[in-house]
């Protein structure tokens, strides 16, 4: 590992203690185009708008702002040219719906328990180092939501 990515590797590490790494890809059924880094940013967007109104409401900007959990996405484009992305995140989220949401939008997505904390985070920066791109977002507010279905409290 070089210098570059051992840093990134320990930045991305202690950004936020991260719960969970995502992987999402995007179907090829039914696309006149390959998905662009815009796009993918407008999917992500809107998964994480979808994952705040869940569990928050409808105006949950008012309450959290952008988001309430702090995420590390990566773009990085697989050997046959076709965009992908993972990302980290710190919080619980509903996996259910938001597998269920990606799937209807865009495709795949694997959500895994953080097991090896160097390992992914490694993983993440290695797009960095390879000419691709990592974008880091930080909860501003850590606020607790007044209703917490099933899935927040197991």
């Amino acid at each position: 590992m070089s210098e570059l990515q051992n840093a990134w590797s320990e930045y991305v590490a202690g950004f936020a203690p991260w719960l969970s790494f995502w992987s999402l890809t995007f179907a090829e059924a039914d696309r006149t185009h390959d998905v662009t880094r815009s796009e993918a940013e407008f999917l992500w967007r809107r998964l994480v708008q979808s994952l705040n109104r869940d569990l928050y409401g409808n105006h949950y900007t008012r309450i959290v702002g952008h988001c309430y959990f702090s995420y590390a996405l990566a773009f990085e484009y697989q050997k046959r040219g076709v965009l992908h992305m993972h990302a980290l995140v710190d919080k619980r989220t509903n996996w259910e719906f938001a597998n269920r949401l990606w799937r209807m939008m865009a495709g795949i997505i694997k959500i895994k328990p953080v097991a090896d904390l160097n390992g992914v985070s490694h993983y993440m920066s290695k797009y960095v180092t390879k000419g691709g791109d990592l974008v880091l977002y930080r909860a501003s507010v850590d606020k607790e939501p007044a209703f917490k279905p099933l899935w927040y409290m197991a």
